[in-house]
């Protein structure tokens, strides 16, 4: 069943034989491109949603700041206005393609580029950041627990979300067969062959 469905989204298998140097190109650039305007799509959702005090943690965290206005008496929307009058929806975007350009960087550095790595690796890789960052930010915000832990968390699910997109890779043949299902038929095939034999 799942086949099918995916058989709705995906084109049909091509001979990669068959395509010239610049159609492979092309499609090369093509996906880098996808990949970087997903990434940098969920790095600017990911922030909207982790510092924004409509949610309760983002309104903790505004109350948590060390600025000159008292927040406890205001209301998220007022909040709100006062965050877009310090940094624009703009600044946010451009915020968002920087760190995802960091990010990309930060994973060719680390040898995602050039071999497959595990899903833990990433992991491990976000976990390691998160607790860079939030001694980090211990220290700058004057042991401001709830602050340091919130902006270690960002840092965990930024990493792992924007590092899937750039380097999740799929087997060639998992887009209509899964990897088990195929390794299963090439079983059989080795069985049958080996009977005819």
């Amino acid at each position: 069943m799942i086949r099918e469905l995916l058989g709705i989204f995906v084109l049909p298998e091509e001979n990669e034989e068959e395509l010239s140097g610049f159609e492979r190109g092309v499609r090369t650039t093509i996906d880098r491109v996808y990949r970087f305007v997903l990434a940098s799509f969920f790095a600017y959702h990911t922030f909207q949603f982790m510092f924004s005090p409509i949610w309760m943690h983002g309104y903790v965290w505004s109350l948590n700041l060390p600025i000159d206005l008292d927040m406890a008496d205001k209301s998220a929307g007022l909040i709100v206005d006062h965050q877009l009058k310090q940094v624009c929806y703009l600044e946010r975007r451009v915020h968002a393609l920087l760190l995802t350009i960091s990010l990309m960087i930060m994973l060719w550095r680390c040898g995602f580029a050039s071999c497959s790595q595990r899903v833990t690796t990433l992991l491990s890789l976000g976990f390691v950041s998160s607790i860079i960052v939030a001694f980090v930010r211990a220290t700058q915000m004057k042991q401001r627990l709830f602050s340091a832990l919130h902006e270690a968390c960002y840092m965990f699910v930024m990493i792992f979300v924007v590092g899937l997109c750039l380097c999740i890779r799929l087997p060639s043949d998992s887009i209509h067969r899964f990897p088990v299902e195929a390794k299963i038929e090439k079983s059989e095939k080795e069985e049958e062959t080996k009977k005819n034999d």
